[in-house]
């Protein structure tokens, strides 16, 4: 059976959405200065790690069936929630067991994982929590180690993660590419079909290698530096970093704390470039979104935008999807965006996307599309049109 077949999105939804504390009171909480990490113990030899802080927390969540061929997910706390999730979720169905444990402070480049203290001993570790579909290794490079890898992997190089402040546990680790792009930006994506290909490539690799220890000797002298001075992080921005009304307009990576961050490639100015065009996800040219002010954001998928790339409150990137599925915030369910099965409604002083079944079962009046007069939802059509506008009126 395919492992895209044992995706569950709203499983994946929920885990992307859930506090940090709800997470970490899933294992046993261990707080060594004020900083927490979390240990699910399932009798395994190999230990899984994920951190469960982001840098961009927006709350969209969003499914796209064909962009540039690949099923899509629109999430900006895929980095790395899409990791705890594996982990938690869609491993443990593959017939993969592990131990779990869940850090914080990973994207400040302070990990808590450097505060575990294992009663036991572990044949090798893993991460899901890379961009693409390779894997990379960091200081753990034993021949025996990186030949199993390139069995079944690409192996790449990176940056550090939570598993380059393990070296005392004195096992060879591994982060796995898991299929998004574009992390710590408000318009990161998962592709399903890498983010399956490299879950496949892995429980190859761990059956094969379940019972075999991979031991890691840490050198007297350093051997692994990332441009020479180490991973410093994204800024001291605290567990979850949210985008406010106050802030919108200064860029992450000139906020306070964020001194230590490269500048982009693609610099933020005041005003948007002219000629210049962001691609992500294979979607078709989209105005250039980079703009100051940024006075609305898109209501698909929750990204701010300057006032030419929004149009009736959908960004152009979300206007060209031909089929976008959203869910419905009261009962769940996907409908396509073009259809008139799902509406984001102004009804009984709150704001939502909902299905008109469930327009109908939860809401009392709802504000006309056409003419914005706010009506009884009984004399609406499917359209969410009043009589008269209808024309049956």
């Amino acid at each position: 059976m395919k492992i895209r077949n044992f995706l569950d999105l709203v499983g994946m939804r929920r885990t992307f959405e859930a506090t940090s504390d709800h997470l970490m009171s899933l294992g046993t909480i261990t707080t060594v200065g004020g900083r927490n990490h979390s240990f699910i113990d399932r009798g395994a030899s190999i230990l899984g790690i994920a951190h469960l802080d982001v840098v961009c927390n927006l709350s969209h969540f969003h499914y796209v069936d064909d962009i540039a061929g690949s099923e899509v997910i629109l999430s900006s706390v895929a980095d790395d929630r899409l990791g705890v999730y594996t982990l938690l979720h869609l491993l443990p169905q593959l017939g993969v067991k592990c131990d779990v444990l869940l850090t914080t402070d990973e994207e400040q480049g302070k990990s808590t994982a450097a505060n575990f203290k294992p009663t036991k001993e572990y044949n090798w570790m893993f991460m899901f929590d890379r961009r693409g579909d390779d894997v990379v290794t960091y200081m753990y490079n034993s021949a025996e180690w990186k030949k199993a890898l390139a069995e079944k992997f690409t192996v790449g190089h990176g940056s550090a993660s939570c598993i380059s402040k393990m070296e005392s546990l004195g096992v060879s680790a591994v982060n796995v590419g898991c299929g998004y792009h574009d992390e710590h930006d408000p318009m990161c994506y998962i592709r399903l079909d890498e983010y399956t290909k490299q879950v496949g490539k892995f429980v190859s690799f761990y059956h094969k290698n379940k019972h075999t220890p991979f031991p890691h000797v840490k050198p007297t002298t350093p051997t692994y530096s990332w441009k020479g001075n180490g991973y410093t992080g994204y800024g001291a921005r605290g567990d979850i970093y949210e985008y406010d009304d106050a802030d919108v307009t200064t860029p992450w990576w000139r906020r306070p704390g964020s001194d230590t961050v490269t500048k982009p490639t693609v610099p933020i100015t005041p005003a948007p470039l002219p000629g210049q065009v962001n691609q992500r996800a294979g979607f078709k040219d989209w105005e250039q979104y980079i703009g100051k002010p940024w006075p609305t954001h898109c209501v698909v998928c929750n990204t701010m935008f300057g006032n030419t790339a929004v149009r009736d409150t959908y960004c152009a990137c979300c206007q060209d999807c031909e089929d976008l599925y959203i869910p419905c915030e009261y009962c769940g369910e996907y409908h396509d965006i073009n259809s008139n099965g799902i509406h984001y409604v102004e009804a009984d002083g709150c704001e939502a996307w909902a299905c008109v079944g469930c327009i109908r079962g939860n809401f009392v009046q709802i504000v006309c599309v056409d003419c914005e007069e706010l009506t009884d939802v009984k004399d609406v059509n499917q359209d969410l049109q009043c009589k008269s506008c209808a024309g049956t009126g």
